[in-house]
């Protein structure tokens, strides 16, 4: 059916899978001195060619902007527009960048090679992005990462990343998914659904999910009918798909449930652990502590009548020879932000104009049973066929034989 559907394709005057990108991601291995708190920012990466001639660089994938971020040469990014013959400035006056990571930077112009969903080569000249100049104090003054960003927003700006894209017909649709192939790699593909170019996926699977918005609402966020941690039930809460944490950021009010989990026959082999600089709570336990046990996280869609869910033991990492849990409380929080162990156990379809997440519950393969019956019948045809033959031989000889007892008898006489 996939061949099918790409040889009708080929056949029609626009090819639709040449305005669908891809983008391979990998998380980047850690460092062998990681501490924890490395866990709370992740380690996303794509490769992007800019410029000319062109620099292939690592790109981190982001929710927390919509913008494409590329630090040059003046924050010693891996990108240096000054070796580019096709970089300009749109403006020289800095501007101020909506984004948790750069606060101010220059809009400017580069081209941009993509790929599109075969590995053809697509190369945009004048492809819009910020050059930062100021690195937000909220980070590191050591980071100096590019971004892809893939945030929602209520308003679009012409500088959004899929919005441009679209505009300039680059992508169909502004639209992206995003999976996990293996526990490392996956992959974002831009401009349409999945089962466009796939056939193996059914939509039947797919749950969408409104986005729910507010006056100062800009990213993915969507409402639980329930949330379910151990004993713990909590009702009607918001969600936010976070892509840039390695961890699930919980609220306040399960902190005496992990309590109860750790303690009450482990006491002598966890620790809670309250960060004042980073005002969040954290727990690891003994490499000796069976995670295996660690209850689920699950969520909840009336509307669907859907759980999904995290299991206990994809809920925990090995740091330095010590479990550490991925779920993490921050001081005076009441939502949840679903980093990468929610993302890892489901593919996500996020509409950008529309305003809504799908959730593919699983893939689903039609099994080919016609193939089934026209295999039985080919090894019935070929029994018959060798039945004939062989019951066809086993006549000839015995009529060889009745006529050679014959030829003897009238020699004989």
């Amino acid at each position: 059916m996939k061949s099918f559907i790409n040889i009708i394709f080929l056949l029609l005057p626009f090819n639709i899978l040449s305005s669908i990108l891809k983008f391979k991601f990998t998380m980047y291995p850690y460092p062998s001195n990681i501490g924890f708190f490395d866990l709370l920012n992740s380690n996303l990466y794509t490769e992007l060619k800019i410029g000319t001639p062109e620099q292939s660089i690592p790109v981190k994938i982001s929710t927390n902007t919509t913008y494409l971020m590329i630090p040059g040469k003046s924050l010693n990014g891996q990108y240096d527009e000054t070796h580019s013959s096709s970089y300009s400035k749109t403006n020289p006056t800095e501007t101020y960048i909506s984004s948790i990571c750069y606060s101010r930077g220059f809009l400017s112009k580069d081209t941009i090679t993509f790929e599109d969903y075969k590995g053809n080569p697509i190369k945009k000249e004048n492809f819009p992005f910020f050059l930062p100049s100021i690195i937000s104090s909220y980070y590191s003054k050591k980071n100096n990462d590019a971004y892809i960003g893939f945030n929602y927003k209520n308003k679009r700006h012409n500088e959004d990343f899929i919005l441009y894209l679209h505009e300039e017909n680059i992508i169909n649709e502004q639209i992206f998914s995003f999976k996990f192939n293996n526990d490392l790699e996956g992959e974002i593909i831009i401009g349409d659904y999945p089962h466009i170019y796939n056939s193996k996926y059914d939509e039947e699977n797919l749950y969408k999910i409104k986005v729910e918005t507010g006056i100062k609402q800009e990213n993915w966020v969507m409402k639980f009918d329930s949330i379910t941690f151990g004993n713990k039930k909590i009702l009607y809460s918001t969600a936010t798909i976070f892509f840039d944490s390695n961890v699930i950021f919980a609220p306040n009010n399960i902190d005496t449930d992990m309590e109860s989990l750790f303690f009450e026959n482990q006491k002598n082999k966890c620790e809670k652990t309250f960060d004042e600089d980073r005002n969040l709570t954290y727990y690891s336990c003994d490499k000796s502590v069976n995670i295996n046990k660690f209850p689920s996280l699950k969520f909840y869609m009336r509307d669907f009548n859907e759980t999904f869910e995290i299991k206990g033991k994809d809920l925990w990492t090995e740091i330095n020879n010590r479990l550490y849990c991925l779920i993490v409380i921050p001081e005076n929080f009441y939502g949840w932000e679903l980093g990468i162990p929610f993302l890892k156990t489901h593919e996500f379809i996020f509409e950008v104009d529309r305003g809504y997440i799908g959730i593919y519950k699983g893939i689903s393969f039609s099994f080919p049973w016609f193939l089934v019956f026209l295999f039985i019948i080919i090894i019935i045809a070929l029994v018959y066929i060798l039945f004939t033959k062989n019951k066809n031989i086993i006549k000839r000889k015995k009529a060889n034989e009745l006529l050679e007892t014959l030829d003897t008898s009238s020699i004989e006489k």
